[in-house]
């Protein structure tokens, strides 16, 4: 049960930045500014629910949480939104400019996943080894495939000029994203 409990609460942080990464692909294809508004939103929202939340996932677990501060949790969130648009700005900006070479996707978001791990570990010095590993680890993993599904997703989405392929891709990112982080990440630390 408690991994269901981190599956569900680590689903909710992740969502509006999944879903945002998606459609801001999408966007970027037909309005640029539009994308750049999308991102930043979903980076933030993303960002707000991990700062608010953490704690109550961390509880279903032997790890330690920060004690639960109106600055701590704006410092978080402020960081992660920073991290987070860097993040989607690179990959859809990546993924806007090189429209032929799918097979690179995957190294560019095993890049960017490893270097948004050491970015939030070097927030967060005090962070058992076992879990920034199983972090770097699952963010790698995810970033194999958030690309190519991201890319896969914004051009149906075109073709078909409907929303069902973004929500589809969105569904899939987010499952595949929380999957790895809750089993590399967490599982090790649950009873």
């Amino acid at each position: 049960m408690k991994l269901m409990n981190i599956f569900a609460i680590e689903f909710v942080q992740n969502a509006p930045m999944i879903a945002a990464f998606i459609v801001s692909y999408w966007l970027f294809l037909k309005k640029k500014w539009l994308g750049v508004v999308i991102i930043i939103t979903g980076a933030f929202g993303s960002a707000a629910l991990i700062a608010c939340t953490e704690a109550i996932k961390l509880s279903f677990t032997s790890l330690e949480s920060a004690p639960c501060r109106l600055d701590s949790i704006l410092k978080s969130a402020l960081l992660l939104t920073v991290a987070f648009c860097g993040f989607a700005f690179v990959i859809v900006g990546y993924l806007y400019c090189n429209k032929k070479y799918w097979w690179v996707d995957p190294m560019i978001g095993v890049a960017a996943g490893v270097g948004l791990t050491l970015l939030q570990a070097s927030w967060h010095p005090g962070l058992p080894l076992q879990q920034m590993i199983g972090h770097m680890l699952a963010f790698g993993l995810a970033g194999t495939a958030v690309p190519l599904i991201t890319r896969t997703a914004g051009n149906r989405a075109i073709r078909q000029e409907s929303w069902w392929p973004l929500l589809v891709g969105s569904l899939v990112n987010n499952t595949v994203m929380t999957l790895l982080v809750v089993t590399l990440e967490y599982l090790p630390f649950t009873d």
